[in-house]
């Protein structure tokens, strides 16, 4: 950092019922929950999941679906938003992860959930 720079240091908190209301505001919201396929707190933040299964439950919260996931990821670029965070890269015991995998393997060898990313982000 160069002389007389100055970081800029910011305060994001997590969603809760209500938080619009509160009389102190940090800088941005983020939800950080896969159990739905978006999360749109605009303008602060907009959030993606591809998929939510629990290690040890019977069944998948949020099933994943490449199309939906394609759709998620375009309303998520539409969004303008701040922050456009994805949930998440490689957290395998929640079954969230993009990174490849030989479930959704592709030619590129990124996987299909990451061509996507590769397709859509500007």
């Amino acid at each position: 950092m160069a002389s007389g720079e100055h970081r800029r240091r910011l305060l994001v908190l997590k969603a809760f019922a209500g938080f619009r209301s509160c009389s102190a505001q940090p800088d941005a919201w983020h939800q950080y929950s896969a159990a739905l396929p978006e999360y749109d707190l605009a303008p602060d933040a907009f959030m993606i999941a591809p998929g939510f299964d629990e290690w040890g439950e019977g069944a998948p919260r949020l099933a994943r679906d490449p199309e939906r996931w394609r759709t998620d990821v375009a309303a998520m670029v539409a969004s303008n938003t701040r922050w456009q965070l994805v949930l998440t890269f490689n957290e395998w015991p929640e079954g969230t992860s993009v990174e490849s995998a030989h479930e959704w393997a592709s030619p590129s060898g990124y996987g299909s959930y990451l061509d996507v990313l590769h397709e859509a982000l500007p």
